[in-house]
């Protein structure tokens, strides 16, 4: 998704099973800085679960967290139509799960 943000050490990149039925996107946060607003372009419209986050008070984090997921907004970033706004805790990884929006 995003290799280039030097700048806030934030890497972004998509996972995704065989069957591309099961989509992740695996965001990591290399400062001590807490970013409570990021913006990241993601490939589909709905849901991203956060299904890991290593500020999680049970792995000794901050417990900085999504409140366990976002909805997309059709606001276009890294090259998507669709985009999450997330809060970053600091120094850590957070994974997200695609769920499609019911038809």
């Amino acid at each position: 998704i995003d290799c280039s943000d030097s700048l806030h050490s934030v890497f972004a990149f998509l996972r995704q099973s065989k069957t591309h039925d099961d989509k992740f996107m695996v965001v990591m946060h290399l400062t001590p800085d807490l970013r409570p607003e990021y913006r990241i372009g993601v490939p589909h419209a709905g849901k991203w679960m956060e299904v890991l986050n290593s500020d999680a008070e049970c792995y000794g984090g901050s417990n900085v967290g999504n409140l366990g997921g976002k909805e997309s907004e059709a606001i276009p970033m890294h090259g998507e139509q669709q985009s999450i706004n997330v809060a970053m805790p600091p120094l850590s990884v957070m994974v997200f799960q695609w769920q499609p929006e019911a038809d």
